[in-house]
């Protein structure tokens, strides 16, 4: 996701919500919130909550800013039945300028700090659109690239054992 310096939280919590709004649900939790520096796990002022769960504690709205740490959780429960939810922590980062004009506000994306391959037999490729497809097969480049260096050094059978288990994991979708 990419989206204008000055936006703040409530404004990515709706963009996230949309995809169940369409379909008439929603989840009762945060879409995420700041992680602590000291050991502290929802740390303010970071967090993606819907705008009337900010006003309702009298929390002001702060922008994201660079180098924020967050959590992205968006889930669903239908209650006595089922859940999932999808927890990972990213770090705000700088986002690409989309052109030459000096007037461009500056731009933000997410960059993952978690990296751990989603589970693929939970994963229905024919309901992803071309668009999560693509994102899923990035994030899974980075998966590789990342850590199997790291493996690379230890030639232990444990570790050989998770490089085929990432390797399988992270095929392309």
């Amino acid at each position: 996701m990419i989206f204008p310096r000055g936006t703040v939280y409530s404004k990515l919590d709706a963009i996230t919500r949309q995809v169940l709004w369409r379909e008439g649900l929603n989840y009762g939790h945060g879409t995420g919130h700041g992680v602590g520096a000291g050991l502290l796990v929802h740390e303010p002022p970071a967090g993606v909550l819907p705008q009337d769960a900010l006003h309702q504690f009298g929390i002001s709205e702060p922008p994201v800013e660079e180098h924020m740490v967050v959590t992205i959780e968006p889930g669903y429960y239908l209650e006595n039945k089922y859940g999932i939810r999808i927890e990972s922590d990213y770090e705000v980062m700088v986002g690409p300028k989309r052109t030459d004009d000096l007037n461009e506000p500056a731009w933000l994306r997410f960059q993952p700090l978690t990296l751990v391959p989603f589970d693929r037999k939970l994963i229905d490729a024919d309901l992803l659109s071309q668009s999560e497809k693509s994102w899923l097969n990035h994030y899974y480049k980075k998966i590789r690239a990342t850590l199997l260096p790291a493996l690379e050094i230890d030639n232990s059978i444990s570790s050989n054992r998770t490089k085929i288990w990432i390797l399988n994991q992270t095929e392309p979708i």
